[in-house]
């Protein structure tokens, strides 16, 4: 039985607002040409996800580092370890959650998920970010609460020990 529950922010990106919190997120950190990019994409008569994708294909390496690592040293040890390990992210997996939705989107079933749950969020997460967590923590029923670490979420490698003890006391 499982009786706690630790959701993910991009477990939301069915929703649209998932692609503008993204999108923002590179607005937040872009050079001024890569900011006047976006505005034209922005501006153009399509999808939101269209605009999403476009942003994406308009950013380098660099850039996707600044969106994703406040401390750019970490971003330059996480490629490293990345490129020793012959990993690479194709875009598969979101590829196969915004092609096969779920028949009753995540948002819709948080109020019925009956488990523990601690949201953590880091202040500098620009990819998810505290939005999308606090749709997450103010739909479920048995929220304990929501934490924010000074960190992107995912890069507490410089203090492990901080988000170990948060998931251990929970």
């Amino acid at each position: 039985m499982i009786n706690k529950v630790v959701l993910s922010g991009p477990s939301l990106i069915a929703l649209k607002t998932q692609y503008m919190i993204q999108i923002s997120g590179f607005m937040s950190i872009a050079d001024l040409d890569l900011m006047e990019k976006i505005e034209n994409i922005l501006s153009e008569d399509t999808t939101i996800e269209n605009k999403y994708e476009k942003v994406w294909e308009s950013v380098d390496e660099e850039t996707v580092n600044r969106l994703f690592f406040e401390n750019q040293n970490i971003a330059k040890m996480f490629r490293q370890l990345v490129k020793e390990s012959n990993l690479s992210n194709t875009g598969l997996m979101l590829e196969a959650f915004q092609n096969n939705p779920a028949d009753i989107p995540l948002q819709e079933r948080l109020e019925n998920l009956p488990h523990n749950t601690l949201i953590i969020t880091g202040v500098h997460d620009r990819n998810t970010g505290i939005p999308i967590s606090k749709i997450i923590n103010r739909n479920l029923p048995n929220s304990n609460g929501f934490c924010l670490i000074k960190a992107l979420i995912f890069q507490n490698q410089r203090k492990p020990n901080i988000l170990f003890v948060k998931y251990v006391v929970f």
